[in-house]
């Protein structure tokens, strides 16, 4: 679509995006082949004081629905234990951005024993002197670094007596990809900086998507067969190469 007939967020990213389309609550974007990622959602919504929020999603997808077999569910689980989200710790203005193991990993921890947790990925993300820089310019609402098995985790029950920890053991067992997704939420006012927030938040994304590729890569290579691990990572790069 024509970058002209669009609003300025999608004006304001030109220069990342090859192309784009209104899909159902959101926009998916298509980045060009020098980013570190094959998708970007962008939604939406108000909040109560009608200033706008916006979630950004950034996904890597590095065994496609349909193409699952038995050694991709093994790296699939194997990249389980990586999974981290951002904290803030001091007061507002002082406030330090830091990683740390997800949440998520403690509760499926208590019910299957083979799921480890490695810091691994967050401690990569948090020696990033680039990415902590860029983390205080944006200063997301959140940020997560998940497989998309758990992002359709269901944030509030969806009927009564459900149950996650079930659900999340079922994610675990039953993976239909790989794929790394980087969830930011943040709160963008209409100032003379609204452009330049949406630039700041995409190579932000890109800038953690390129740590997640290189620490998941050299963490399943110790774990899953390394010859399997290289196929599937240059499989990738192949696709990104080609666009």
């Amino acid at each position: 679509m024509l970058f002209a007939e669009k609003p300025v967020e999608i004006v304001a990213l030109k220069d990342y995006i090859r192309d784009w389309k209104n899909i159902r609550g959101g926009i998916l974007f298509l980045p060009k082949s020098h980013l570190h990622f094959d998708k970007l959602i962008m939604q939406s919504q108000y909040s109560i004081y009608m200033e706008r929020i916006f979630n950004f999603t950034s996904m890597i997808e590095l065994v496609p629905e349909g193409e699952m077999n038995d050694p991709s569910k093994h790296l699939h689980n194997s990249f389980v234990e990586l999974m981290t989200e951002l904290s803030w710790s001091g007061f507002i203005f002082w406030s330090k951005p830091r990683f740390k193991s997800h949440t998520i990993l403690g509760k499926l921890q208590e019910q299957l024993s083979e799921v480890e947790i490695s810091t691994e990925l967050a401690d990569a993300v948090n020696g990033s002197d680039h990415i902590i820089k860029m983390l205080r310019k944006v200063r997301p609402k959140s940020l997560h670094i998940v497989l998309s098995s758990f992002v359709k985790f269901p944030t509030e029950p969806v009927e009564e007596g459900f149950d996650y920890a079930q659900h999340l053991v079922e994610y675990y067992r039953n993976p239909v990809e790989v794929s790394w997704t980087v969830g930011l939420s943040k709160l963008i006012m209409r100032t003379a900086g609204y452009k330049k927030a949406f630039v700041n938040i995409v190579e932000l994304l890109d800038s953690i998507s390129q740590v997640v590729l290189d620490v998941s890569r050299e963490h399943s290579i110790q774990r899953a067969e390394p010859e399997f691990v290289e196929t599937i990572f240059k499989r990738w790069l192949a696709r990104k190469k080609s666009l």
